[in-house]
């Protein structure tokens, strides 16, 4: 239906809740971004989670023949915004965490029928067609797996050249908890849980995140460079746009530190006049809730006897983020 189908700057105001019920949710953006990243059991509107993105890169042979994040381009206004500190704020133009500096699409168009969204990025320059199909876990009459801590992505890669093309799909999530970082891999290399251990497990802020794909040939980069000032997001950049799969890469737990990314990157091959599809995860847990608008509760709670927090549903069901992914 043409009523819910937005292009250029009607792309601008979208934020598409992306999560189970009763689980909080991750907005996507009209152009591709992950954004409002609501799973903190509390409002988060307008927040980032680091460089958390998804990206694409075109080989043929040893070639490599382009290579993009998989967002349309950043409407206006440039300016920055309001409220966010570290050369973020307003006068200091588009938040780095936006992606907006690097190689993108030129266009997107968005196709919003909750609880799926359909996303098609547009660039007559880049190798192929892709289109981004990301679901919420609804299932009509189930109402357990409809609330699965969980955002579903499908890409579709449509081959529009005339040799067989190798498309590597990439999502990035970042690591929004407290040092030390935490990465875990699974042994196949197809999911990747971030954690930490400087928190005890009832605490408010406890939890972790899960990224996982089902493809058959995929690679992981446990953590990224560590380095100072843009050090981390460009030497990403480099590994991701070598020729392959990227590297792995593993830090020790007490040099880890926080604000650490992953990065799980899966690879197909797609014959001309063809298409291919990947598939991706990015689920949740954090299980403990506080009444943070009032501060008083906790104490009356104590008085009377009764807990401080109190367990989300979700967390009674799948212990953790990686059992929620799966």
């Amino acid at each position: 239906m043409a009523r819910f189908t937005y292009k250029g700057r009607k792309t601008a105001q979208i934020s598409f809740p992306l999560g189970g019920i009763g689980t909080g949710s991750i907005g996507l953006g009209g152009n591709g971004r992950l954004l409002d990243w609501e799973i903190f059991n509390r409002p988060n509107k307008g927040s980032f989670n680091g460089f958390s993105h998804f990206a694409i890169k075109a080989e043929a042979g040893d070639r490599v023949l382009d290579a993009r994040v998989l967002n349309g381009d950043l409407p206006p206004p440039y300016s920055g915004q309001f409220g966010l500190g570290d050369f973020g704020s307003f006068g200091f133009g588009a938040p780095r965490q936006t992606m907006a500096g690097m190689p993108h699409f030129r266009a997107a168009e968005f196709d919003g029928r909750f609880p799926i969204a359909c996303l098609r990025f547009i660039d007559p320059s880049f190798p192929g067609r892709v289109r981004l199909t990301a679901l919420n876990p609804f299932i009509p009459g189930n109402e357990q797996d409809s609330g699965i801590p969980a955002a579903l992505f499908e890409f579709e890669v449509r081959n529009t050249g005339a040799e067989p093309v190798t498309y590597t799909l990439a999502g990035t999530l970042a690591n929004p908890l407290p040092a030390p970082n935490l990465h875990i891999a699974a042994d196949d290399l197809r999911s990747v849980t971030l954690g930490t251990t400087g928190l005890p497990t009832d605490d408010p802020g406890f939890g972790d995140l899960t990224l996982a794909t089902d493809a058959a040939d995929a690679a992981l980069q446990s953590y990224w460079y560590r380095g100072g000032w843009n050090d981390n997001l460009e030497v990403y950049w480099r590994d991701f746009t070598a020729p392959g799969l990227p590297t792995d890469r593993v830090y020790a737990a007490d040099a880890a530190g926080r604000d650490n990314h992953a990065t799980l990157a899966a690879r197909i091959t797609v014959p001309p006049g063809k298409a291919g599809k990947v598939r991706f995860v990015i689920s949740w847990s954090f299980p403990n809730c506080t009444n943070y608008w009032n501060t008083g509760c906790g104490d009356a709670c104590a008085k009377a006897g009764l807990p401080r927090n109190w367990r989300n549903w979700y967390a009674t069901v799948w212990p953790n983020s990686r059992e929620s992914a799966g």
